[in-house]
């Protein structure tokens, strides 16, 4: 009898298609390149696991190899291939020959799967079931992949409102899932601001222009006075964009921590901070005692989403001098997924205020749907929509 792949080779020989091999480091490297290098044209053949030689095997991480059809008598085809090479990604033609000899048809997809179908994932972040091992084929396999910590993923595993969970289509799972995620987010009871608020972290974290982004809200949709001031440390604290932004708002920026007391107690005062590197741990004790000085109640953390978990953490720790209150994220759309994110908007003791997704300090961001947009970023769409 022939195999699938005698008759996928066949098949591609007959319609003078060729195949070439690429190797990418990471299933959403390969979503990318596939999807966005050869599109609907491409047809996925196989797709395995491959290791480094030598001393790169302990060095580095799996790659993987995936075997690609494409027309021969596309015109588009050698532009699309230069195209990836100048971009890092290893494509190079397949022959027979040089297939494993211990290949085996359950590595190879349907002949029918093109690039298109990829789409098949959850929030962009995994693979269709077919390209998974099978350990990461049930519902939590695929919500790790997606980016959901395992102390979530516990405490949906735990919840009796979701018992049987695994027993359900995966479609339904998840929506059960969201729904579950929605419910604890509406059960959380959020810290209130005062008219008195800081805005702490690292370097280039985005802690200024979140500044900017709340002070147009209040300014702009809340019709609040505001008022804006700039805390320096030994270090200068430079205050030429942040100043332009003021001017242009005709709200007042100040550096002498004098004017401070003469400031209306009804009128919100905004206090950028010089920012602190995570390891400067006396930085953050002597700001944490300046911000007790200045009486400044509400102190924001401003994280980078797309910073590593446990960085994120680490940040945490390393502000708590700081005693801080709330949480803005930013760069959020450089996230491919903010499931990430949850267990940090569900602390009882921080209350996320922002969610920044873009540069522009008038707009780019959310305020009053939180939850929507994490839910939005973290399941394909179809599940969020009503049954």
């Amino acid at each position: 009898m022939t195999s699938t792949l005698e008759k996928q080779d066949n098949k591609a020989q007959d319609s003078g298609d060729k195949h070439y091999r690429i190797q990418v480091k990471s299933p959403e490297e390969a979503l990318k390149i596939i999807r966005k290098k050869f599109g609907d044209k491409a047809k996925v053949l196989s797709v395995k696991q491959v290791e480094g030689e030598g001393l790169a095997k302990f060095l580095s991480s799996p790659k993987l190899e995936i075997i690609l059809s494409v027309p021969s008598g596309d015109t588009e085809t050698k532009k699309t291939i230069e195209s990836a090479s100048k971009d890092g990604v290893s494509v190079q033609e397949h022959t027979e020959e040089s297939s494993p000899p211990d290949s085996t048809p359950e590595s190879v997809l349907p002949s029918n799967n093109s690039a298109s179908k990829l789409d098949e994932k959850i929030g962009d972040s995994v693979l269709p079931d077919r390209l998974l091992p099978q350990e990461d084929s049930t519902l939590f396999g695929l919500l790790r992949r997606a980016g959901f910590e395992d102390g979530l993923l516990a405490a949906i595993k735990d919840s009796p409102e979701l018992e049987g969970l695994e027993a359900l289509p995966t479609s339904h799972g998840l929506a059960e899932v969201s729904h579950w995620l929605k419910k604890r987010f509406d059960g959380i009871k959020h810290r209130p601001t005062t008219n008195r608020v800081a805005f702490i972290g690292s370097p280039g974290i985005g802690k200024t222009t979140s500044l900017c982004k709340i002070l147009a809200h209040s300014s702009f949709f809340e019709n609040y006075e505001a008022h804006v001031f700039k805390l320096d440390q030994e270090i200068p604290n430079p205050d030429d964009a942040l100043r332009i932004f003021c001017e242009s708002l005709g709200i007042h920026l100040y550096r002498d921590r004098s004017v401070l007391d003469t400031l209306p107690s009804n009128e919100l005062l905004y206090v950028d901070t010089p920012g602190i590197p995570l390891s400067d741990t006396t930085g953050w004790s002597q700001l944490g005692r300046e911000l007790d000085d200045l009486n400044l109640n509400t102190r924001v953390l401003v994280l980078n989403s797309v910073y590593d978990t446990g960085v994120l953490k680490s940040t945490l720790d390393a502000a708590m001098p700081c005693r801080p209150t709330h949480l803005i994220f930013t760069h959020l759309d450089e996230l491919q997924n903010s499931a990430k994110l949850w267990p940090f908007v569900f602390s009882k003791e921080l209350s996320t205020l922002m969610l920044c997704h873009g540069q522009n300090i008038t707009s780019d961001y959310t305020r009053d749907n939180l939850c929507n947009y994490l839910l939005a970023s973290s399941f394909p769409r179809q599940v969020l929509q009503p049954s």
